[in-house]
């Protein structure tokens, strides 16, 4: 999808538990983002190498699976969510 058109949606906030398949993964994320944290803060050597974060900043991929978009943004500018039931 193409990320100029994103200016034009309209987000709606929902709780996550309404979607298993995305709050299994969301937990996931979240315990590997815990335990990578945890080592950051106990000065692993490893997990300071490691540094996945920058990854996703720069718009590049961990694995070098693929050159990283050439239009990458890394701040979005979105309409202001509205709750919806």
């Amino acid at each position: 999808m193409q990320d100029k058109p994103l200016a034009e949606f309209q987000p709606v906030i929902r709780p996550l538990a309404r979607n298993a398949d995305l709050m299994g993964q969301y937990t996931a994320w979240e315990k590997h983002r815990t335990e990578f944290n945890a080592k950051i803060y106990r000065g692993d050597p490893e997990a300071t190498k490691e540094a996945w974060q920058r990854f996703y900043f720069r718009g590049e991929f961990p694995d070098a699976v693929a050159e990283p978009p050439k239009d990458h943004v890394n701040k979005r500018r979105l309409k202001a969510p509205k709750f919806g039931g």
